[in-house]
């Protein structure tokens, strides 16, 4: 098995999470959180669970436990000892990683895929799986370069939306000044959408987390303080 990867070290998105406290899933997590076929899902969290998860993190030497917005989270809250014991553990299986290396192209005949780099670096294997970074994780790069390797063979691409979105709220200065950054915990968060416990953030420009997330409404709604 070989990794490649597109920027020069592993797992950018992990440690960016690990900078806020490394949550690793949810216990409230079950098939109906995903988009697409229900039974699918269901087959997937069945085969490979939360708690399957949980153990494997845990045979890598990291405790996790469950804060009060029901998540779990890695016991030093820090993504890079869960990083550096798990590509170790990789490495010692025989699976090698190449940094740097941004896809270009890709090509399959009979059992046998070719997968083309941007320095013309060429790999042949078996089966390539192909996992693919959103919008926001390239600022910088209008458009993003690998859906077009895609559309080019015809394949269709669904354009990317906003996730996670939180509620902008119009605080006052004096108030950031206090409360910017810091969590409200154990609360319950009620729309129309339904309620949910968990805990929330207080941004600059608003709320986020968890019950925002998922009692979000289709547009984004601006609260006026006063």
């Amino acid at each position: 098995v070989a990794v490649f990867e597109k920027k020069r070290g592993p797992a950018a998105k992990l440690l960016l999470a690990g900078k806020s406290g490394l949550n690793v899933s949810n216990s409230r997590l079950d098939a109906s959180n995903y988009d697409g076929p229900l039974a699918r899902f269901q087959s997937l969290l069945k085969m490979f669970s939360v708690q399957d998860w949980l153990d494997f993190i845990k045979a890598l030497g990291v405790p996790t436990f469950k804060g009060t917005s029901q998540r779990y989270f890695v016991e030093d809250l820090k993504a890079a000892p869960l990083l550096k014991n798990w590509i170790h553990m990789l490495k010692e299986q025989g699976v090698e990683f190449y940094y740097g290396m941004e896809l270009s192209d890709f090509n399959s005949t009979g059992n046998q895929v070719k997968l083309t780099f941007d320095e013309g670096n060429e790999w042949i294997g078996n089966a390539a799986c192909f996992c693919l970074g959103g919008a926001s994780w390239e600022p910088d790069e209008t458009p993003l370069r690998w859906p077009s390797i895609f559309t080019n063979k015809e394949v269709a691409f669904t354009s990317f939306t906003a996730a996670n979105v939180g509620y902008e709220v119009s605080w006052s200065e004096d108030f950031l000044k206090e409360a910017e950054g810091l969590p409200i915990k154990n609360i319950i968060l009620k729309s129309k959408l339904g309620e949910m416990p968990g805990e929330i953030m207080i941004t600059r420009y608003g709320l986020e987390g968890t019950p925002v997330y998922s009692l979000k409404e289709p547009q984004t709604i601006v609260i006026d303080l006063k």
